[in-house]
């Protein structure tokens, strides 16, 4: 037997959660001098900005299509033309096994919406900030890591003797 559980990601909490963190990374850039590049996503609305993390969310979700892929139930629904507006949703309706762990939902959730921030943050510094794209590629790739652990884990049968 097998549950559904769905995971929602909203794009207005990614969109604010990348332009909070670039724009603290930027505002407490102490050396260097493209703090003002780095800090701009934060206050930006300009159409070339939200392209790039339009662009940056849509790949993002592609990749967690495929980490979640074994799950996901076949007649989900494609919501990516839905990203252009900031108060779209991403719906993961996963088809997970009747003895699936339902404490790490939360888990499975924030991981997969931190994903989306540090792969659309990871693509904003290559622009801006070389050096630390690694660091936010870095944690990506460890919220897949999360991700993945969050899917697999079972809920241990009890057997009570007879």
């Amino acid at each position: 037997m097998a549950k559904d559980i769905t995971i929602r990601l909203h794009v207005s909490e990614i969109v604010y959660d990348v332009r909070n963190k670039t724009w603290l990374a930027g505002r407490s850039a102490l050396n260097g001098n493209n703090h003002e590049q780095v800090a701009h996503m934060q206050a930006s609305d300009d159409e070339e900005d939200e392209n790039q993390m339009t662009r940056s969310i849509i790949n993002a979700m592609s990749v967690l299509k495929t980490a979640v892929g074994e799950y996901v139930m076949p007649d989900s629904q494609d919501q990516s033309a839905n990203v252009l507006d900031k108060h779209a949703t991403y719906d993961f309706v996963l088809k997970m096994p009747n003895n699936y762990n339902e404490s790490l939902r939360e888990t499975l959730s924030a991981a997969m919406h931190q994903y989306v921030v540090d792969i659309c943050v990871r693509d904003w510094y290559m622009l801006t900030n070389k050096e630390d794209a690694q660091a936010y590629d870095n944690m990506a790739t460890s919220q897949l890591g999360i991700i993945e652990k969050a899917l697999t884990r079972r809920v241990r049968p009890t057997y009570t003797a007879p």
